[in-house]
């Protein structure tokens, strides 16, 4: 084992991303609930997240195994023109990086779901009330169209306590056809301030945690609620069961049926938190990877060739 800074110690998997290493939580299948996220060894490689919003930035610890991947800026879009001759670390301005955490939450080498996948970003400027111009929105819709739309699209369902069902007045993109969309939960109900309704595809966790900067010199570890954030939780498993199954042609009908799978009465999780003996096949040895002068990463890797048993379990110490 590497020695290690100092003793300040954060889960890996905490909140949400436990989750999704082992589903929902059964007393009756496991005597203890595993906070830790054992990410597949499937790691989203190979694999593109295009995301639409405002204020990146990829030149701090979640994006630096740009070795493996690529993360960066490919586009920003203000008064009406896309400009790809940008800053590719860095783009947007405003004081709050929502297209930032969106992109952690999706990929960060810590908080992220998936850790392998590249991620280009398309930014969109702000007004001063801190909305988009129409005219930016549609031009950003037509570059995202034409560049960088692929097979599948994931959509929030949005944070107005609206039933969504398609009526005369829709709500997009989450109700166009052909996305996936999803909405937050919290405690198997729906939340709060979630739309719901026959139109919204997928349940998600309600609160994502992510490590992003604020200003230059303003990082921070926090946690955030919102639609916005869930849809990057769904995107992450998408690529996840995308990268471990390449020999499917997914649509997204093949997607939905994904996530309608029924539960199994199987616990998912690593079985050291089962009533089994901790040398299970599933819990792989643990080894370190140190990543500049601040972080350790604890990984554990398992290589069952399964969805959600596969696994590189991250834990972080810091300086």
């Amino acid at each position: 084992m590497s020695k290690y800074y100092n003793n300040k110690f954060i889960k890996c998997g905490s909140s949400y991303l436990s989750l999704i290493s082992q589903g929902k939580y059964d007393k009756n299948l496991v005597n203890k609930y595993d906070p830790n996220y054992y990410h597949p060894y499937f790691n989203g490689n190979g694999i593109d997240i295009a995301l639409l919003d405002n204020d990146f930035k990829f030149d701090y610890i979640e994006f630096s195994n740009t070795i493996e991947r690529t993360a960066k800026c490919v586009a920003n879009i203000n008064n009406g023109q896309a400009n790809s001759n940008i800053n590719k670390n860095n783009c947007g301005s405003s004081s709050f990086p929502h297209g930032g955490i969106l992109a952690d939450t999706a990929g960060g080498l810590v908080y992220g779901v998936v850790k392998g996948a590249n991620i280009y970003a398309v930014n969109i400027n702000k007004i001063d009330d801190n909305k988009h111009t129409d005219l930016d929105v549609l031009v950003r819709m037509q570059y995202f169209y034409k560049k960088l739309i692929r097979d599948i699209v994931v959509a929030n369902a949005g944070n107005s306590s609206k039933y969504l069902s398609k009526g005369s007045n829709v709500t997009l993109p989450c109700e166009i056809d052909n996305v996936i969309c999803d909405l937050n939960n919290n405690m198997y109900t729906v939340g709060e301030i979630s739309n719901y309704g026959p139109s919204v595809d997928v349940y998600t966790p309600v609160v994502t945690h992510v490590g992003v900067y604020f200003e230059p010199k303003n990082f921070k570890i926090i946690f955030f609620d919102g639609t916005s954030y869930s849809s990057l939780i769904v995107s992450g498993i998408i690529v996840v069961h995308i990268s471990e199954n390449s020999n499917i042609k997914y649509t997204p009908t093949v997607i939905r049926n994904f996530f309608k799978r029924k539960w199994d009465n199987v616990y998912h999780g690593c079985s050291i938190y089962n009533k089994s003996k901790k040398s299970d096949s599933r819990c792989g040895k643990i080894f370190d990877y140190k990543i500049g002068e601040e972080v350790v990463v604890i990984l554990r890797s398992c290589y069952q060739r399964s969805f959600l048993n596969n696994s590189n379990c991250y834990n972080r110490r810091t300086s």
